[in-house]
């Protein structure tokens, strides 16, 4: 399964314009050398770093092409006061998207620096990928990504339930005979993501993702298709979503459909310990950190307990989870049972409720108001993120009775120094209640 939090149409608050920005990519190096199935190597040295200022140019134009568009729109209003908000909700959009093209700039310059600069280009040989068939018979599936015939994974995202399977059927890409695992969504009970992966697991045991076909829903109809892409179709590219042996501090490569799909992971840790209602991990689980670098300050760290595979992912900026409640065979019955979990600690001290509204004012110098409401005394936290997830500033952090709240924020981290211009996410978290909002510091 993929990041849950890398995938969609929104991207931890941003949309319309903002969204529109992450359809543009880099190109990166995927791995370090994979002993049966190797990279490409070339002598291009700088295609990473000239990708990047490439994609940069033409995030810069979008905006203007948006900007300008949405001016026309404007215009085309005919009461005055309508008219002149119109233009000054685009200026802010305008301002807010070119911080984020210099924000996504930033993010791909850093992946480029661990990677390297050599061209992004994976060479696929089918006699070193195995039969999906033999996975788990006379194959040893990836102990982390075990794609056995059958197996199901159900999972919960708050109102969410997620489920993935391992269907009978395969797909052939670039002449490789993959697996086909059926991913679906459901808010409520209501169809929102039906999707189809490709997986190959080479001779070695490294499991590759070599696309998707994405249904997104709305309403009960498919509203799009994005985030779909076939490796050799428009310059798309087969990733590795799982090594085989993988080591701390990898970094690499699991997709590259250029301005689509574009997911990469850091190994973090080969002990991380986790516990869900389906199982735990005690000291043996991989932990990665999923992220996108088109998509600044949406990152995930997913857990793995070997022979199960992904049992846990928790958005690093609002501490959201997503958990593993069930496993089941083809037959339907239950692998491991149900834990109870133990996430939700001091459950009578957490509020039933939060509100967190819109900073104002928003673009703000030198300070701004962030008001709140809760409705159950409770522990509350409110920190400030930048793009990159990384936090800036603590504003409250205490024990907290009922009622509406207010802070203010003067642009200030944790040392006493004015942060830089751009764009920054605050987020409120009582419990296992979180909500957060966007907001932009001018100097």
């Amino acid at each position: 399964m993929k990041s849950q939090f890398l995938k969609g149409g929104e991207i931890n608050g941003f949309s319309g314009i903002c969204c529109s920005l992450t359809h543009f990519a880099m190109s990166v190096v995927m791995l370090c050398a994979v002993s049966s199935t190797t990279l490409a190597k070339g002598d291009d040295t700088g295609s990473c770093t000239k990708t990047t200022s490439a994609l940069l140019r033409a995030c810069q134009h979008e905006v203007e092409d948006d900007f300008w568009i949405a001016i026309a729109i404007c215009e085309n209003l005919s009461d005055p006061g309508a008219r002149e908000k119109c233009k000054e909700e685009a200026a802010v959009a305008h301002q807010e998207a070119k911080m984020f093209c210099g924000q996504q700039h930033e993010a791909r310059l850093k992946l480029c620096q661990s990677l390297g600069e050599t061209p992004y280009d994976p060479m696929i040989d089918p006699a070193l990928f195995v039969d999906p068939a033999e996975i788990g018979k006379t194959v040893a599936p990836n102990q982390y990504f075990p794609l056995i015939r059958g197996r199901t994974w159900i999972y919960q995202k708050k109102t969410e339930t997620i489920t993935v399977t391992v269907l009978e059927e395969t797909r052939e890409i670039l002449g490789v005979t993959c697996a086909v695992i059926h991913d679906v969504v459901e808010d409520n009970g209501e169809l929102v993501e039906d999707t189809k992966d490709w997986y190959g697991q080479d001779i070695d045991g490294n499991v590759w993702y070599f696309g998707e076909i994405v249904l997104n829903y709305a309403d009960g109809e498919v509203a799009n298709v994005e985030g779909s892409f076939t490796a050799g179709t428009d310059g798309a590219k087969a990733g590795i979503i799982m090594k085989a042996v993988p080591e701390v501090n990898d970094v690499y490569r699991q997709e590259f459909s250029v301005g689509n799909a574009e997911d990469a992971a850091e190994v973090l840790s080969l002990t991380g310990s986790a516990r869900v209602p389906a199982a735990s991990c005690n000291g043996d689980c991989l932990v990665t950190r999923d992220f996108a670098p088109i998509e600044p300050g949406a990152f995930a760290d997913k857990y793995y307990k070997p022979d199960i595979g992904s049992i846990l992912e928790v958005s690093s900026m609002t501490g959201e989870r997503v958990e593993l409640v069930e496993v089941r065979d083809d037959g339907g019955a239950n692998l491991y049972s149900k834990l109870e979990s133990t996430i939700h600690n001091n459950r009578e001290s957490i509020p039933a409720d939060v509100r967190l509204e819109q900073n104002y004012p928003n673009p703000f110098n030198p300070q701004t108001s962030i008001r709140y409401s809760v409705t159950t005394d409770g522990w509350i936290t409110l920190k400030v993120y930048n793009i990159l997830g990384e936090e800036v500033a603590t504003l409250v952090d205490g024990y907290q009775g009922v009622g509406p709240k207010s802070v203010t924020w003067d642009g200030k981290n944790g040392t006493g120094n004015h942060v830089a211009s751009g764009i920054y996410i605050y987020t409120l978290r009582a419990g296992n209640l979180i909500e957060s909002q966007r907001m932009i510091f001018l100097k």
